[in-house]
């Protein structure tokens, strides 16, 4: 994940010192679009691979297993590429400054949902250098080839969803290379009709679940474009951009590798084991990641500036707000297995469903008003929802184990050292902002594991005692 993540966080240094507000916003809301309607065209089928694609592999082999998921992808995404060309058509002059937009954005869907529709099956099989290298490769070349094209042929958005296309469109490919010459055979696509019913029948409310985590996600930036104008929502998404990245960076690797283990730990015990395991990677969560909440609240000036066209650092304010709620939706991600391992995502779906509402109605009441920096609270408000349903809902399954000792732990820990975090910054406050992040920075951190060390130790102690 650390490629991928550095390289996301690069090009928004980078393209929001090519580009201006306005066209940085076009293209954010040309790439939120992309993002949910990838979710359509792929997310069922992940989420059905990363369940069931050890049962096939086992049933079948991983060759006749891999065709098949080959055949969903292809057949889906080949669909949803003519539905735009046939949206084109019929629709012409009815996009407005999106009208030249929408092949671009339709091809940079295609790409990005069949690479990820094609990863989880390396995902599932636990290929995980083999995915590391296709995932930073794609983020190399969709960031390199979008760039190289904005600058060499014109400045302009159009360029840049095209290199962005081209680049991922070729790990794309490689992605289904591997995929097909699974054990040195090549492993032509199969339609399998049964296994598309049964995956259609899971995969369909967990694309439910998922297109509403990305409503919740990115539905602000069609407000804010709406009452605000581009331009606000490009500094709402540089911003965004940058606490996704890099939060992410850190809690993407934990969430991949739990899973496997996860499901491993289901299999062997069902209800009664899945709950410990569950809530021991809650509780690592909380205490790995916390502290990256704290240091980016003292510290979100200063990474603005440092990583940010000088027109997108008025949102620095907002990093903060959005870092807290970005760690509490994927602290839930944790709390939610056990509906997964139940399948029920039906439930999961009518919950996020419920939350990505909230955010919408609460964005369109306060974003009017008070701008981009409603919409960060809002975000906030529906991501804290989120878990407390997740905790409530989940007792009649299998139950989330919340580590509350542990999380008010690292609660008072943070606050601590951000307490100490912000003397630290008045110290260097006349330094340069490199300083003041690094500075800052480590005297969060050291707090924050002194404490929290001190403070396990004790634990143990009472524990042994």
């Amino acid at each position: 994940m650390l490629i991928p993540a550095a390289v996301s966080v690069a090009s928004v240094s980078v393209f929001t010192r090519v580009l201006d507000a306005d066209a940085y916003g076009l293209y954010s809301v040309v790439a939120s679009a992309v993002l949910i309607l990838t979710v359509v065209a792929s997310g069922w089928i992940e989420q059905s691979v990363l369940r069931y694609l050890p049962e096939y592999d086992s049933a079948l082999g991983p060759r006749e297993a891999g065709r098949r998921v080959i055949g969903a992808t292809v057949a889906t995404c080949a669909t949803v590429f003519l539905l735009a060309i046939v949206a084109v058509v019929v629709l012409r002059g009815h996009f407005g400054v999106y009208e030249r937009l929408v092949i671009p954005a339709a091809l940079l869907l295609t790409a990005e949902a069949s690479f990820i529709a094609l990863g989880s099956v390396l995902q599932s099989r636990l290929r995980s250098k083999t995915l590391s290298a296709l995932r930073s490769a794609g983020a190399v070349l969709r960031f390199a080839m979008a760039l190289g094209l904005l600058l060499w042929f014109q400045r302009d958005v159009r360029w840049m969803l095209i290199g962005a296309a081209l680049g991922r469109g070729l790990v794309s490919l490689a992605t289904l290379i591997v995929v097909a010459h699974e054990g040195r055979k090549w492993a032509p696509l199969k339609l399998d009709r049964a296994m598309l019913s049964r995956f259609a029948a899971y995969g369909l409310p967990m694309l439910g679940w998922t297109l509403s985590s990305r409503v919740l996600g990115v539905s602000d930036r069609f407000i804010i474009d709406a009452y605000q104008g581009s331009a606000a929502v490009g500094i709402y998404s540089a911003n965004y951009t940058l606490v996704t990245m890099g939060f992410g960076l850190l809690s993407g690797p934990l969430l991949t590798a739990a899973h496997p283990l996860i499901v491993a730990s289901w299999k062997a015990g069902g209800a009664e084991h899945a709950p410990h395991t569950i809530e021991s990677f809650s509780r690592l969560y909380v205490l790995a990641l916390m502290p990256v909440v704290a240091a980016l609240a003292v510290c979100s000036r200063e990474v603005s500036a440092i990583l940010l066209g000088e027109a997108f650092r008025a949102g620095h304010e907002i990093i903060p707000i959005l870092v807290l709620g970005i760690f509490a939706w994927g602290f839930s991600m944790y709390g939610h297995k056990g509906l997964e391992l139940s399948e029920r995502t039906d439930i999961l779906f009518v919950l996020a469903a419920i939350v990505a509402a909230l955010n919408v109605v609460l964005n369109f009441v306060f974003i009017p008003d008070y701008g981009y920096r409603a919409a960060a609270v809002t975000t906030l408000a529906s991501a804290l929802m989120y878990p407390v349903l997740v905790h409530w809902i989940s007792k009649r399954f299998v139950p989330w184990r919340v580590p509350w000792g542990t999380l008010l732990e690292a609660t008072v820990a943070s606050a601590l050292a951000i307490l100490a975090g912000v003397l630290a910054r008045r110290f260097l406050i006349s330094s340069p902002n490199v300083v003041v992040v690094v500075g800052a920075g480590i005297t969060v951190l050291a707090t924050y594991s002194v404490i929290v060390w001190r403070w396990e130790l004790a634990r143990r102690r009472r524990k042994h005692a």
